[in-house]
């Protein structure tokens, strides 16, 4: 279900639901306003356990565009969670995370580029470096100059039993992942939350930690892993 708000935050009109199809939970929506004004949702759908991600976009008056449409589309027993951001060349990247995909016994981190009617712009991918236990969670943020940074919860990042890290990935334009590093390496972190607009701090970080050509799997000492665990909680804050 969504709801409009006015420039002063009164409703603007009644809720009214997104999702089409009835059938199952429709649940964990996500939406992001495009620069035309549109708003791009995408959610859950489907019987627990066996759930796919869909979207829908609207127009800036509030009505439908189309139908919805399928994002995710791989061979996992289910995908939860999506997460999206807007690009600077107005295209949308949706992630979650998937169960069990391209032969893996654990959830690991899918992404896919869309156009702004919601069209894919290539293949699903996985952004997760680092395979094995679970990764899941995952929060995006746009990068100015186009891409993006992705960051999620890895459990066991670091080989701590019951231990869950937030990890990340840089992602530049439409191209491959350049490097994964540990961002958190504490016991129990919360999410992997990337918000606001000081997102660019911790992207300044990270690509300085890769280098200029990129690389997986960063090696980050303990200092410098509690710099960026302070500015990714200010970030998140």
């Amino acid at each position: 279900m969504l709801a409009r708000l006015g420039p002063d935050l009164a409703p603007a009109g009644p809720v009214f639901r997104v999702n089409a199809q009835v059938e199952g939970d429709q649940e964990n929506i996500a939406s992001a306003v495009l620069p035309d004004g549109s708003v791009f949702c995408v959610w859950q759908t489907g019987a627990q356990g066996f759930q796919k991600i869909v979207g829908r976009v609207l127009d800036p008056a509030g009505g439908f565009k189309g139908a919805e449409f399928p994002i995710s589309v791989g061979d996992g027993e289910h995908q939860i969670d999506p997460a999206l951001c807007v690009l600077a060349d107005g295209s949308v990247v949706v992630a979650w995370a998937s169960y069990r995909q391209a032969g893996s016994f654990a959830y690991d981190v899918f992404g896919r580029r869309l156009n702004a009617a919601g069209e894919a712009l290539g293949e699903e991918f996985r952004l997760n470096a680092q395979t094995g236990m679970g990764r899941r969670s995952p929060a995006l943020a746009p990068l100015p100059a186009g891409g993006f940074l992705a960051a999620w919860v890895a459990e066991r990042q670091v080989g701590v039993r019951n231990n869950t890290d937030a990890s990340g990935r840089a992602v530049p334009g439409a191209g491959a992942p350049v490097f994964e590093v540990n961002l958190v390496t504490r016991p129990f972190a919360a999410d992997a939350g990337v918000a606001g607009h000081a997102h660019a701090h911790v992207t300044e970080a990270l690509v300085e930690l890769g280098g200029a050509a990129g690389r997986d799997d960063v090696a980050v000492d303990d200092a410098e892993e509690r710099r960026q665990a302070l500015a990714l909680e200010r970030v998140a804050a």
